[in-house]
């Protein structure tokens, strides 16, 4: 049946600043849901492992920054009152895929990783999911665009997506020599306001060149009101 408000009246009326045409339909939503409980099909899984298989997404070191975020994740979910389920899948689904700009040039990888995310059709994924993980996969590395965000305009959901990506960009860090167990001793403990990385003395002699970037990944999230302090106990 044909709709007795206009949209413009809707926003009004309920106070909305913004819409935007969703290019999938709810029922299409629906099926996917139904399709996957009947079928015991986890649609998201499926869509990520497809697009990581389809750009050559190197799995050992995929593999390694998944297992840093699920570790730094448990050590700061209670402090920063991460949601345990959704935000950790969030992280894990985004560790698999940050490399995937890779496959068209490594310059600006992150970049084209953002790109490939927001254009494409990501089966059982919400205009809001993709537009998270595209995010986080942008900003995995390097300069942090805090503007980009403003785009979110709940407070909470906003802090929530930046405090993800802090865990994401640490992971990817400290694994940036792609070895394994490379930083496995590596914690994470938020005291106050404040993110700790927690490493060795003899850690952070060994590693000299990661200590560094470490330092300046400190002024890198002073941008996102992150305060990342490095502690040898």
């Amino acid at each position: 049946k044909k709709s007795l408000f206009t949209p413009v009246q809707l926003m009004k009326t309920f106070r909305i600043d913004n819409i935007e045409a969703s290019q999938v339909a709810l029922r299409e939503g629906l099926i996917f849901d139904m399709v996957g409980k009947a079928e015991h099909i986890d649609i998201q899984s499926q869509t990520i492992n497809n697009l990581a298989s389809r750009y050559a997404v190197e799995p050992l070191q995929a593999a390694r920054v998944e297992k840093a975020v699920l570790r730094f994740f448990n050590d700061v979910v209670e402090p920063w009152q991460l949601d345990a389920e959704a935000d950790l899948l969030l992280l894990q689904r985004t560790a698999r895929l940050h490399e995937i700009g890779k496959s068209i040039a490594h310059s600006q990888y992150h970049k084209h990783g953002a790109y490939i995310l927001e254009n494409s059709d990501l089966l059982g994924f919400s205009m809001a999911e993709q537009k998270a993980l595209a995010l986080l996969v942008r900003f995995h590395r390097r300069k942090i665009d805090l503007t980009t965000f403003e785009s979110i305009v709940d407070e909470n959901e906003r802090e929530r997506l930046l405090r993800l990506l802090s865990i994401l960009r640490l992971a990817v860090l400290l694994y940036r020599s792609r070895h394994a167990n490379e930083a496995d001793e590596i914690m994470l403990k938020v005291r106050e306001s404040r993110l700790i990385v927690i490493a060795s003395a003899s850690w952070l002699e060994e590693n000299p060149l990661t200590a560094a970037e470490l330092t300046a990944e400190a002024d890198r999230l002073l941008h996102i009101d992150v305060k990342l302090k490095i502690s040898d106990q």
